[in-house]
């Protein structure tokens, strides 16, 4: 393979992996060569399957290299997702959610990896009144994958898409989100 058939098969692969794998704004943040920890800042925006709902969201993430390749992620959340209402107006949700995320590192560039999320704290249609989430509610579940596409030292930029099962809705999303990390 000649170097732009090896640069094309990496873009189209990429696509492939982002449009089929994100926890809500979760990135899987990769650890630079030489250190040990990432902290890291997200933006994201997704949508369910069914087209009825869409989202925004931002993070904070932090990951942690086990060994050479594999990392664990924690990350705090916030997203506001709006959905369609028959008839009604749109109805607007903001939640802040925890995650747990575990992931391997292909390559320098390349990570894939699995997670959950944990609502913790919502606005239930925009009304201005927070609540704690039951522990029995808004569980999701997902599949990323992350490529890091530019890095310098200890600074990196990563897009992650995802793949999510909403557990208590019962339905699947996608989200894609960009994230700036500062290894150390």
């Amino acid at each position: 393979m000649g170097p732009m058939t090896r640069i094309t098969f990496k873009w189209i692969l990429l696509l492939l992996v982002c449009v089929s794998f994100k926890l809500k704004a979760q990135s899987l943040g990769n650890v630079m060569q030489g250190y040990r920890n990432t902290w890291a800042v997200a933006g994201s925006y997704g949508s369910t399957f069914d087209g009825q709902s869409w989202f925004w969201g931002v993070s904070s993430d932090y990951t942690r290299l086990i060994n050479k390749r594999w990392i664990i992620n924690g990350s705090l959340v916030f997203d506001q997702e709006t959905t369609r209402v028959f008839n009604e107006p749109s109805r607007i949700d903001n939640t802040f959610s925890l995650q747990l995320a575990s992931g391997y590192l292909v390559n320098r560039r390349l990570g894939i990896g699995a997670g959950f999320a944990k609502g913790v704290l919502s606005n239930q249609k925009g009304n201005g009144s927070w609540n704690w989430e039951n522990l029995d509610k808004d569980w999701a579940t997902g599949l990323l994958a992350m490529y890091t596409f530019w890095f310098q030292g200890p600074h990196s930029l990563d897009l992650t898409g995802a793949l999510e099962y909403r557990i208590n809705e019962q339905r699947w999303s996608y989200s894609l989100d960009i994230g700036y990390g500062y290894s150390f």
